[in-house]
């Protein structure tokens, strides 16, 4: 239905098991000019949040490098898994063709170790 509005929709995406290389405990080290140096990692609150950021200012490429490169996003309203970073890209940047005013709010995150739980809003006009 085109020009079909929703309204505050809430959705409970639980649990997301976030990416190794974007989530942790604590440090990693990593090869940096010829020695290695411990780098914090992100925890899964602070992947979410960059996650909605980017979600909110419509950059499909930040959003979908929060993805691992083989992951598998299930979004109901897609009907079928969308697998792999290049289709997630793809499919973020479709639906904010679609839907250029989209947003998302968090309304609580939860987490056990690296797997986030999270409820959130979503509201956008969708356009064909």
């Amino acid at each position: 239905m085109s020009g079909a509005r929703w309204h505050a929709l809430r959705f409970c995406t639980a649990p997301v098991k976030l990416i190794p290389a974007k989530v942790g405990e604590g440090t990693r080290e990593s090869g940096w000019g010829g020695r290695l140096v411990a780098m914090s990692m992100p925890t899964p609150r602070q992947v979410v949040t960059e996650w909605v950021a980017a979600f909110n200012s419509r950059d499909a490429a930040v959003a979908a490098s929060l993805y691992h490169e083989d992951a598998t996003n299930i979004q109901v309203a897609e009907g079928e898994p969308i697998n792999g970073r290049q289709a997630i890209l793809d499919s973020f940047t479709s639906f904010f063709s679609c839907v250029p005013n989209s947003y998302t709010r968090i309304e609580h995150i939860f987490g056990d170790g690296e797997w986030p739980i999270t409820e959130w809003v979503g509201c956008g006009t969708f356009r064909r």
